[in-house]
């Protein structure tokens, strides 16, 4: 195994450990997850109680951060922050970021028992812990 296939790795397993911790800790997360751009799963992780196609919130997730984008660039002459799609049993956001240098999506599902306003507080705590995560060098 080369560094960079240990660094990457390294890297994967921070972001494992955390998203473990937040889904075990935050009673109200379904489902986190973190793909590529072009909507290939990196991470993700369900509740005990959920579960989910890796694969398809990936595509799903990388399709709507991409129509989003372009309506926010053709509306406001600007990228998206956050997209919302609020449901009766809760909530499920999306954001762009930078994991590892490279753009994703983050993806999250919340129950219908937290606010939105702690839905985007959490998504934004989940933003900055994977903007934050480098590969040991």
């Amino acid at each position: 195994m080369n560094s960079n296939s240990t660094n990457q790795a390294a890297a994967k397993h921070e972001l494992t450990q955390y998203f473990d911790e937040l889904t075990r800790s935050n009673g109200n997360i379904r489902l986190v997850g973190i793909c590529t751009e072009d909507g290939f799963d990196i991470q993700s992780k369900t509740d005990r109680f959920h579960s989910m196609d890796a694969a398809k919130l990936a595509a799903i997730a990388s399709s709507i951060s991409s129509l989003s984008n372009s309506t926010a660039q053709q509306l406001n002459r600007e990228g998206f922050n956050i997209v919302i799609i609020e449901t009766n049993h809760g909530n499920i956001l999306f954001m762009r970021a930078r994991y590892l240098g490279e753009p994703c999506v983050i993806s999250m599902a919340t129950s219908n028992s937290s606010s939105l306003a702690q839905d985007r507080f959490e998504l934004k705590r989940v933003f900055k812990k994977v903007q934050s995560i480098t590969a040991p060098i």
